[in-house]
């Protein structure tokens, strides 16, 4: 998720927003990893339920519109294509993406999110620690 987020970075995140309402494309959601829910995983919503989702080098389509996508970085979106370069989204899942694409362990390798093991949305960075210490910079900062 760089540079969205970052190593060190500590989320407020709210557990019952989607207990009201199911995500939006484009917004960053924490849940239960479908291959193992012990492990909580945080990436972008890309495919809402029944869209379809193509990935062709550094273009991610929609149902055939391509999205705008500021967050990911020009550096990190050389493009890793999902098996015959489109997926269909079933009812009641999401296809999720990572920012930072090229180094990204997403819908693209292990598939899609159950509704279910949606755990919450990503709202703010309310720490953040690195090696040179606290990152004041990113204290506070709301996650888009």
């Amino acid at each position: 998720m760089m540079e969205t987020l970052i190593p060190g970075d500590y989320l407020m995140s709210d557990s019952w927003e989607f207990s009201r309402r199911m995500p939006k494309r484009g917004e960053v959601v924490i849940f239960l990893y479908p291959k193992d829910t012990s492990l909580k995983y945080v990436k972008r919503v890309i495919g809402l339920p029944g869209d379809v989702v193509q990935v062709q080098g550094s273009v991610v389509r929609v149902n055939g519109v391509a999205l705008d996508e500021p967050y990911v970085l020009a550096e990190n979106r050389k493009g890793l294509p999902i098996g015959n370069g489109e997926f269909k989204v079933p009812a009641g899942e999401f296809f999720v993406l990572g920012d930072n694409r090229d180094n990204s362990h997403d819908s693209r390798f292990w598939g899609t999110v159950p509704a279910g093991n949606l755990y919450g949305s990503a709202e703010y960075i309310w720490f953040s620690y690195g090696t040179a210490g606290l990152r004041l910079e990113r204290l506070g900062k709301w996650i888009r």
